[in-house]
């Protein structure tokens, strides 16, 4: 349910969700012919980027409340990401409240296979990770982002965990592989049938609260698609720069 949850087992592939709004927004700027995004926990080095000025390069950042940080060239909201022009070859540089501090906490617990995921893709995304994981002999983990730097529970993500492990699991009986849960799932699934329908616990949650309070209802119901996209951001590593590097998994 938050990073810190995550035990040390390294023979894992790692779905991680911050579904309002960092791994949305991931998934949507890939859409939009992306050729990498990279991330960072440092708004030193956000400004440093900036202070390049590089055309090919765009800022995508957020302040404490959630809107968009003063040097980004807009913030994790599709709202502003679908008024986008054509991003391809384009590189996109972000850091979030808790998106990208829990994507490097994983970095930094060792874990090498991490695929982002996002109601917009997650079925592809579920289909994508049981099948490394059954090619490698390894373990699924869908991880949360959480709230407060990672350290409080969220109804959108958990939510999403669930919708995400159902497809896991069709994609484990069309493989013929026997798949074995935890107690977090059956919990996570018990979600699933609190809500009439995705956008109305999205709607019900502390992330949901923050959008409506900075203006950006309408990402509620842009993260609630279900299932509308085949796109499958991974980390591909990290960079010269200590960036991490996510690209779409091919």
């Amino acid at each position: 349910f938050i990073p810190q949850d995550l035990k040390h087992n390294f023979s894992s592939v790692c779905i991680f969700i911050d579904v309002l709004r960092a791994s949305s927004s991931i998934v949507s700027l890939f859409d939009k012919g992306c050729k990498e995004v990279l991330l960072t926990d440092s708004e030193e080095k956000l400004v440093e980027i900036k202070n390049r000025n590089n055309s090919k390069v765009l800022i995508c950042s957020e302040n404490l409340l959630g809107e968009r940080l003063d040097i980004a060239d807009f913030s994790p909201s599709l709202i502003e990401i679908n008024v986008l022009g054509d991003l391809t070859d384009t590189t996109v540089v972000m850091k979030t409240t808790n998106g990208t501090a829990g994507i490097h906490k994983l970095i930094e617990q060792g874990f090498e296979h991490i695929f982002i995921g996002s109601m917009m893709n997650s079925k592809q995304v579920a289909t994508e990770a049981v099948s490394l994981a059954a090619e490698l002999g390894f373990g699924i983990n869908v991880v949360c982002a959480g709230r407060n730097n990672g350290k409080t529970y969220t109804i959108d993500d958990i939510y999403c965990a669930a919708k995400i492990v159902q497809y896991a699991k069709d994609a484990t009986r069309n493989n013929n592989i026997e798949a074995k849960t935890t107690d977090s799932v059956i919990i996570a699934e018990k979600l699933l049938a609190s809500y009439l329908d995705i956008a109305t616990a999205f709607e019900a949650s502390a992330s949901g609260n923050t959008m409506r309070k900075i203006n950006c209802h309408q990402d509620i119901a842009l993260c609630a698609r279900d299932n509308i996209t085949k796109t499958v951001p991974k980390v591909a590593g990290i960079n010269d720069e200590g960036l991490i590097v996510i690209k779409v998994f091919s």
